[in-house]
Formats: structure tokens, C-alpha cells, sequence
């Protein structure tokens, strides 16, 4: 694992400080260009993390049938019913707790927190010891899975009474806001599917102009994975300088506290929520415990931004239209701080020990070998 994964937490939270501090210091005017950049920056970090989905290789075939391998199809149950049944109770008692009576922010909370993660959270797993292969498989599912109950979950929440019940003119809101996800996720999909194609077909054609595009796309495959990171923390810090200022100077700015409340709590409730009923299934092991867990906890606001931005365009004239974005942003920082924690209980807790554990255990292990010589 390269450095630049290893230290991913602390460039992001570096990346959300600068982009924060640009917009402060550049204003509102000085940073509209940055909502400019958003979708663009957001579709070829998608593309990036499909790169790593590997459509045709062997067990391609398998997929494509829905016979998914062993380990995807023992871990499937549990991550849907975690994201499609723990967690929307989890968000309901939240909004209620700590949202009661909110303007349309809330909106943006709840669909924020009802979208499981598909990008940066198989990075997060495979450092906290969990298995990450199969929540790589199960993005393409994820994100099928997300974008139908989204809608009908928060309109059952506004129905009755958990969200503001709100009135969408025309074809705006749901409609507009998923064509644009769908847009931003349909082109990085077809690419990358593209790519992948030419890389294990193309060399075997006597065309040049097949070899030619082959090597292409093998750079860009490598570069793909090594720019991940890199790629994250300029979309964090467009994403901050774009949004930061607007909310600052906005009269809304005290209802934010509630907002990090839920987030931090849902984080913290859902991880050990979905890691104790994945301990109580026979069929998990510890690993697949801490995917299912990390699952629960990482949102997946970056690629659904798209929906809250669309959505604060058609509601701006309800209260607390301004802050939807900048949900978005403080979602994500108080995500990452929990993906830290998580990291470091799942290590700590590790059946392994310590490093203090391994050390003790090195030197008593050198101790008893003196005294096998001495007997000896």
C-alpha cells in the first residue's frame, strides 16, 4: 500500500482546510468557478474507482449470469439489509431527535445518509483488516439499489411527518437531479468498461490503430489507480471552496451543529449496529464483519451531490436551501473522522493483539528459547 493511501485521511482533512480557507479568503464571487469544476472532477474520480472493477476478467462471466463467487453472495444479504432496512430506521430516529421541525436541509441529511458508499470506502476496509473485494463487486448493485429506494424512502419520511413536505414545480428536483447523476455515472461507466475491453482484446488484433488505443488505455489503467487519492482531495477541496463562503455568511449557519450531531451518531450507531449483526450471521467471518460495518458507516454524498445540488436549485426558496450543499461537505469531514476511529478500534481489536502484545510475546518467546538451550 503506498503512502499516499496509508496517509488518505490526513490529505483529505487537509484538502477540505485549504479549499474552506480559499473560499473564505476569495469570497463568494471568487470561487463561483469552483461549482463549475464539481462534475467534472466528481465523474473522472468515478471512473477511476471503476477502473478497478475488473469486467473481464474470469470471473466476469460469473457476474454477468448473477452467479456471483462465494464470498460476494455470503456478504450480499447482510450489506442490504444493513442499507436498506437498519439504516433507514437509524436515520429516522436521528431526524426526529435532532432535526424536528428543520427546513429542507433535512432532505439533504436524509439522502445523504440513506446512500451507501461505492468509492473510498473499499480503501477505508482494506485498511481496517476488512474485506474489500466483494464491496468492490457490489458497486455497480449499490448504486442500482440507492437510486430506487432513495426516492421512495424520503417520500414515505415526509409522508409521515419526518421530512418537510415540500412542492417541486414541473420536471425538476428527482427527475433532473438523477438524469445528472446518471449522466455523471453512465459516462465514467462506459469508459472505463471501454478501456478495459481494449486492454484484454486489443493487443491480440493485427491493427495498429487497436495496439495504439491498447497502450493508451493501459496508461491511463495505471494511472487510474495511482491517482485515486489525488483525485478525491481535489474534488474535496473544489467542493469546499465552492460552498464554504455562501454558508458562512448565511443566517442558517447555527442549525449546522444538529446536522454534524447526525452524522456523527449515525456513523458511530450504524458501524455497531451493522458489525454486531453481521457477528450474529454464521456465515461472516471477522472480515466480512468490518466491510459490512465500514459499508454502514460511509455515505456515499460525493456522488450523490449532484441530487442535493439540483435539489437546492428548486428549493431555494424554502428555508434552509442554502446549507443542502454544504451538508455535503460536513458529511464527509465528519465521515472521515469516523473512518479514522473505525481503523484504529478495528486494529486495536484485532484477534492478532498490539504491537505492546507482540513484543511481550517476541520476548518471552526469546526468553523461553534461552531456557531450552540452558537445559540443554
Amino acid at each position: 500500500m503506498s503512502w499516499l493511501d496509508r496517509y488518505q485521511s490526513f490529505l483529505y482533512l487537509l484538502s477540505l482546510s485549504l479549499g474552506a480557507a480559499l473560499s473564505l479568503v476569495l469570497g463568494v464571487e471568487g470561487t463561483a468557478w469552483c461549482e463549475l469544476l464539481v462534475p467534472a472532477v466528481l465523474g473522472v474520480l468515478l471512473w477511476a474507482n471503476f477502473m478497478g472493477i475488473p469486467f473481464f476478467s474470469v470471473d466476469s462471466s460469473a457476474r454477468a449470469s448473477r452467479s456471483l463467487s462465494a464470498e460476494v453472495a455470503r456478504i450480499l444479504p447482510v450489506i442490504l439489509t444493513v442499507n436498506c432496512v437498519l439504516n433507514p430506521l437509524i436515520v429516522s430516529v436521528l431526524l426526529v431527535l435532532f432535526l424536528p421541525g428543520a427546513g429542507v436541509e433535512s432532505y439533504a441529511v436524509a439522502i445523504i445518509l440513506l446512500a451507501p458508499c461505492i468509492d473510498y470506502v473499499v480503501v477505508f476496509t482494506r485498511l481496517a483488516g476488512g474485506s474489500w473485494q466483494p464491496l468492490l463487486a457490489l458497486t455497480p448493485l449499490l448504486l442500482s439499489v440507492q437510486a430506487i429506494y432513495i426516492p421512495i424512502l424520503t417520500c414515505i419520511y415526509s409522508y409521515i411527518g419526518i421530512l418537510p413536505i415540500i412542492h417541486i414545480e414541473g420536471f425538476g428536483g428527482w427527475t433532473e437531479g438523477y438524469g445528472i447523476v446518471i449522466l455523471v455515472l453512465l459516462l465514467p461507466f462506459g469508459a472505463a468498461i471501454a478501456l478495459q475491453y481494449l486492454l484484454r482484446h486489443a493487443p491480440r488484433t493485427p491493427s495498429a490503430a487497436l495496439r495504439t488505443a491498447s497502450y493508451i488505455a493501459r496508461i491511463l489503467s495505471t494511472s487510474a489507480e495511482r491517482f485515486m487519492v489525488p483525485l478525491m482531495c481535489l474534488l474535496l477541496l473544489v467542493m469546499a471552496a465552492a460552498y464554504t463562503a455562501p454558508v458562512v455568511h448565511s443566517r442558517e449557519i447555527e442549525h449546522l451543529g444538529p446536522i454534524a450531531a447526525v452524522y456523527i451518531l449515525y456513523g458511530a450507531l450504524s458501524a455497531a449496529a451493522a458489525y454486531t449483526l453481521a457477528r450474529m450471521s454464521a456465515r461472516l467471518d471477522r472480515s466480512d464483519s468490518i466491510a459490512v460495518s465500514m459499508s454502514a458507516a460511509t455515505r456515499n454524498a460525493l456522488v450523490i451531490f449532484p441530487v442535493v445540488s439540483v435539489l437546492a436549485v428548486s428549493l431555494r426558496h424554502y428555508p434552509g436551501a442554502q446549507l443542502m450543499r454544504l451538508s455535503v461537505v460536513l458529511q464527509t469531514l465528519c465521515e472521515i473522522i469516523i473512518l479514522l476511529a473505525l481503523v484504529v478500534i478495528f486494529h486495536c481489536t484485532s484477534p492478532r493483539g498490539s504491537g505492546r502484545q507482540k513484543n511481550q510475546e517476541q520476548k518471552l518467546t526469546g526468553k523461553q528459547k534461552l531456557t531450552d538451550r540452558n537445559l540443554r
